[in-house]
């Protein structure tokens, strides 16, 4: 199994699939994982044609579970296929693996690379009426789909959703946040969610305070950059460790 994991991270599909091969013909089974590992190298070489026919052939025999699903589906969203998407989504469901947390992502990023924010929203409400958590990472590819032209609705609207859903941020979602903020010249707002962060137990990274100081800075605000810099020189073992 590791054998083909490592030939699927050298994008050596042939041989993620030989080596696949071989183990079918010994006398160790082969299981949903190792079939997984397989399916996820024709993911990573973007071989579709090479994952459906794996994908189909691991349902007829019974070697598949939601990491199955997931990987599949990522595979036809990169090649735009949404329609058999949502095929692969009803099939999730009729063979009794509800989508989790990583196949609701799969599909919020996917609107979000084609610019469809209204669409990324849709999912979400998805997942929380079918007691689907989201989670940072879900909240870390909402804000990049604002990134380019941010509002304060769009950042209101993830702060209101880790609220919500009591969602732990790590430092990509904090440096998001922080970043939309600095854009938006709202220094009341940055130490707001500062603020909210630090109640989670989220150490700012050195990145972090970086861009908050030189955002109070921007805004004349130099009590305030001045109070961040002693904070780090204060807290700077732990602000280091968190970069």
């Amino acid at each position: 199994m590791s054998l083909i994991r490592a030939a699927g991270r050298e994008r050596d599909l042939p041989k993620a699939l030989r080596l696949l091969k071989e183990l079918e013909r010994s006398p160790l089974a082969a299981d949903a994982t190792t079939y997984n590992c397989a399916l996820e190298a024709c993911a990573a070489c973007g071989d579709r044609a090479a994952a459906e026919g794996l994908f189909r052939r691991m349902a007829r025999d019974g070697h598949i579970d939601v990491v199955s699903y997931n990987t599949y589906l990522k595979v036809l969203l990169a090649a735009g296929d949404h329609a058999e998407a949502n095929a692969v989504l009803r099939e999730m469901n009729g063979r009794g693996f509800p989508p989790n947390v990583v196949t609701y992502n799969s599909l919020v990023r996917d609107a979000v690379g084609r610019q469809d924010i209204d669409r990324a929203w849709s999912i979400v409400q998805a997942m929380e009426r079918n007691r689907v958590r989201p989670d940072a990472f879900t909240c870390s590819i909402l804000m990049k789909g604002v990134k380019q032209s941010p509002s304060m609705a769009d950042v209101d609207r993830v702060i209101d959703l880790i609220k919500r859903e009591r969602i732990t941020p790590d430092e990509v979602l904090v440096n998001c946040l922080l970043d939309a903020c600095v854009r938006l010249r709202d220094p009341q707002r940055l130490t707001q969610v500062l603020e909210q962060f630090k109640a989670t137990g989220v150490v700012p990274s050195l990145h972090a305070y970086a861009t908050l100081i030189r955002a109070y800075g921007h805004a004349r605000r130099c009590d305030r950059a001045w109070d961040l810099w002693q904070e780090l020189r204060g807290g700077g073992e732990a602000a280091a460790a968190g970069a």
